[in-house]
């Protein structure tokens, strides 16, 4: 009962700061379905970094078990044809500029055909609205 007690009051005073966190995340997160509006953002952010081609793909959904009312979504970035050193600066402008994502694995290959240019895959977890 003691621990109880203990993680209740932990709780009740964490509570001020989460409440002044939860607008401004919600705030981030565009109005309408994921599947509409993310593969477009991560186009236009891999533009604007001088990568062309792209390929964005839903992979799967879980409901975020400490965010009451946000669901994680995972999706798969293919990048078929990516200089290393564009790819790299792009990964850390992305890490900074997309703070409610998470690069959860990356997969680079290189062709012995085509040294210059890497295929790339990226799996990426998004807080989304529920």
């Amino acid at each position: 009962a003691k621990a109880l007690i203990k993680k209740s009051q932990d709780i009740e005073k964490a509570a001020p700061g989460r409440t002044l966190v939860l607008p401004q995340v919600q705030a981030m997160i565009p109005d309408g379905s994921p599947v509409a509006w993310f593969p477009t953002r991560m186009t236009d952010f891999f533009k604007r970094q001088g990568i062309d081609k792209i390929a964005t793909k839903l992979n799967s959904e879980a409901i975020d078990r400490e965010l009451k009312g946000f669901r994680r979504l995972a999706w798969v970035i293919d990048l078929p044809k990516v200089d290393f050193v564009r790819y790299g600066n792009a990964l850390c402008a992305f890490e900074n500029e997309e703070p409610l994502t998470e690069i959860t694995s990356m997969q680079l290959e290189v062709s012995h055909d085509e040294v210059e240019s890497q295929h790339a895959l990226l799996t990426i977890n998004n807080l989304v609205k529920q």
